[in-house]
Formats: structure tokens, sequence, C-alpha cells
């Protein structure tokens, strides 16, 4: 049975270790889990590794989901940032044309393909001469609308822990306040697609440290 949300806590970049970030987001997620189980909801938890910006990859899956064993805390679903490309170009073709803007910046030798709204523009991808990548905002907004069930998650981004189901109803994510502008980006993209109704379901709890 698809669950009533799906829990992002604990974001990490491949290069970091485990700290003060993941021990906060550990206490608001328990509160959270805590509340849903009074309300007689159900709900899945999803640990997110950004291995796609960092150059270098020292963090060990193994020892992170026994350490937060260790807190109390069993997770559902360990995600690849760097696996959402093909859907975070889907996301680009439910934009708006009208909307989209590139710009060059000769002296970094890349193309920057823009999102202009009424607030003004949103990166979503640069292109470089020998290669491309997504913008933080936009590979957010992909593993929200995966998490929803509203985009299908390619298998590879996307580790199932204990064969429960990965989409749910809704979603909350609990982060670091320093992530709350590129949120914000996340739901300025989704509110330009055909999908915009389902920002309702998309919740935060920020923190600070």
């Amino acid at each position: 049975m698809q669950p009533d949300y799906n829990i992002e806590f604990a974001h990490m970049y491949a290069d970091e270790s485990f700290g003060d970030e993941q021990i906060k987001s550990i206490e608001i997620l328990k509160k959270i889990t805590s509340r849903l189980k009074k309300e007689n909801k159900t709900f899945v938890i999803s640990f997110l590794i950004d291995e796609f910006h960092p150059t270098v990859f020292k963090l060990n899956e193994n020892k992170i989901i026994k350490e937060f064993e260790k807190q109390g805390i069993s997770i559902d679903f360990i995600g690849y940032e760097s696996k959402l490309g093909l859907v975070a170009d889907e996301i680009i073709k439910e934009l708006p044309t009208s909307m989209l803007k590139i710009e060059n910046f000769n002296k970094m030798e890349k193309d920057v393909l823009l999102l202009k709204n009424h607030n003004g523009k949103i990166g979503l991808k640069e292109d470089f001469k020998f290669m491309y990548r997504h913008t933080c905002a936009l590979l957010s907004a992909s593993w929200s609308l995966c998490r929803l069930g509203i985009l299908k998650i390619p298998p590879d981004a996307v580790c199932n822990l204990t064969g429960k189901i990965f989409e749910s109803k809704k979603i909350i994510t609990i982060l670091p306040e320093k992530y709350h502008l590129v949120e914000d980006k996340v739901i300025e993209i989704v509110e330009s697609t055909r999908f915009k109704d389902s920002i309702e379901d998309m919740n935060y709890k920020f923190f600070e440290i």
C-alpha cells in the first residue's frame, strides 16, 4: 500500500562525514514520525546522497546506515542525486519554452539554461564544451516529484532497503536552513509545470545548527 508520506532527512554530500546536521535532522525526524504514528499515518524514510557535485566519494553507506541505527532510525531508501539526470530533462520538457532562455558565459566557457519568471532567473542546466550538469534546484525538484510518484524514478537512482513502496501521497523534507533558497527555487520550477498542484503535497522542515 502506498505510504502517506515519504520523509527525507540527513541529506549528505558524498565527501561529508556524519555530523551535527545529521544529528539535528534525526531529532526532528523522530518528532515528526512520532506525530504521524499518533495520527495513524504511514511513512517511509529516505536518505539522499549528493554524489554528483563532490569530486571525492568518501561516504561509507554501510557505516552511515549503522550510525542511523545507533540513533534509533531505520531507513527505507537511499537516493543518489547523480542518477536523476533523465528526470531533470523530463522536467525541462514540461516547462513552457517562453520561460526558457540560454545565456552564454564566455569566461567560464559554458551556456546556462535558465527559467525566467516574475521573480527573476533560475538556473536549470549548465552546458560546458565536453559535458553538462543540472543544477541543485532542478535535481531536487526531480527527487521531490519522484517521491510523489509524479515522475518515475530511475531504477539506479534509489536503493530499496526494506521492500516498501517508495512513492507516497505527500512528502516531508527535513533540511538545514542554508538550503531554503534552493528549495524556494524547487517550488518555482514545479509551479511552472503542469504538476503545480503537487506543491501542496510538498512539506518542508528547515532547521538551524
